[in-house]
């Protein structure tokens, strides 16, 4: 008859130690990971500006030509983002005496 050695209190602790310990290491360096890429999108949340040139016309209203498609400015601001005129658009607006125009930061 063959005896089979039962497993000792020592085998068990120290399986069971190895499987206990493993998962909660991840589970720490999971939640580093999670916390460093919720500071980074935090830090890529902040709203960068975007440039308009703002314009405001007189009460009764002012067309103006080019710009893809004639524009209708009155008394209530229009802002167009900087980079759809060209320079030569953005000077004949500011050249336009009926028309108030500002180079603004808006955030986006």
């Amino acid at each position: 008859m063959v005896k089979v050695k039962p497993e000792t209190e020592m085998t068990k602790s120290s399986v069971s130690t190895e499987a206990a310990t493993d998962p909660v290491i991840d589970i720490a360096s999971t939640a580093e990971a999670e916390a460093e890429a919720d500071a980074k999108a935090q830090a890529d949340a902040v709203p960068v500006p975007q440039i308009f040139v703002r314009v405001i016309g007189p009460q009764q209203g002012r067309w103006r030509g080019g710009y893809g498609t004639p524009r209708h400015f009155t008394s209530d601001p229009v802002d167009i983002p900087f980079d759809d005129l060209s320079d030569e658009e953005r000077a004949e607006l500011q050249a336009d005496p009926e028309l108030k125009v500002a180079i603004i930061d808006l955030p986006h």
